[in-house]
């Protein structure tokens, strides 16, 4: 049985910190993607985020954790409808 958008929604904001911030044995999914990251060979990276971004932030600390170049870029919490119209003229 899969959770509803709003079981999801109160999931999300109901912890006082964004999903890629929650501990999954004992490490945030920030923490273990961007360790993977470094490992896989990369060495700088960018983040969007629309989940309280600022919060974030404050963990990726530029990511200099994990031997990374890190920047997070804030995004809108809704994501921006584009008219058909839009997309043809590029």
């Amino acid at each position: 049985m899969s959770a509803s958008p709003s079981a999801l929604h109160v999931e999300r904001r109901g912890h006082g910190r964004p999903l890629v911030l929650l501990p999954i044995l004992g490490r945030t999914l920030l923490d273990r993607c961007l360790a993977d990251l470094f490992q896989r060979g990369l060495r700088s990276v960018s983040i969007g985020a629309a989940d309280r971004p600022e919060v974030i932030r404050e963990s990726l600390r530029n990511g200099e954790p994990w031997g990374l170049i890190a920047e997070l870029t804030p995004l809108p919490d809704e994501p921006r409808k584009v008219p058909n119209e839009e997309l043809l003229d590029h």
